[in-house]
């Protein structure tokens, strides 16, 4: 498996195609959007895969900003540790965008490993799927 790196989506254009045709997969804490990329990792063997990633919390969530930045910390924190840990669980995507859909009462009340675990099942739900296809 090759190295891979995180970069943000940029564009209207670009969210638009992936709410359109993006695999949804959610559970009780978070939706996730996945496109598959596996002809971009194919065609291009000996670079360095790339993973692009958004991270969303609404303003219906969580109406302080203090507890939406948190919670989008945690989410691309997670990301990056889960890439850095288990690469297998990225192996087929090329779009993720993460919306989370609850909020604490206050910033110090959610933590990393509850954040973590719910992407880290989001990730194996979709690699099942893509098995079971």
């Amino acid at each position: 498996m090759l190295p891979a790196k995180l970069h943000t989506i940029k564009g209207k254009a670009k969210f638009d195609e992936l709410f359109k045709i993006a695999v949804k997969i959610k559970n009780k804490d978070c939706l996730a959007l996945i496109l598959s990329e596996a002809a971009q990792k194919e065609t291009n063997p000996g670079a360095v895969c790339t993973i692009f990633y958004a991270v969303a919390v609404s303003k219906k969530t969580a109406k302080k900003a203090v507890i939406r930045n948190r919670i989008k910390r945690l989410l691309r924190e997670s990301l990056k540790q889960l890439l850095k840990e288990e690469e297998v669980l990225f192996g087929k995507i090329g779009y993720i965008v993460l919306i989370w859909r609850w909020a604490p009462v206050s910033p110090g009340l959610i933590g990393l490993n509850v954040v973590k675990q719910s992407v880290k099942k989001i990730l194996n739900n979709f690699q099942t799927s893509i098995a079971n296809k």
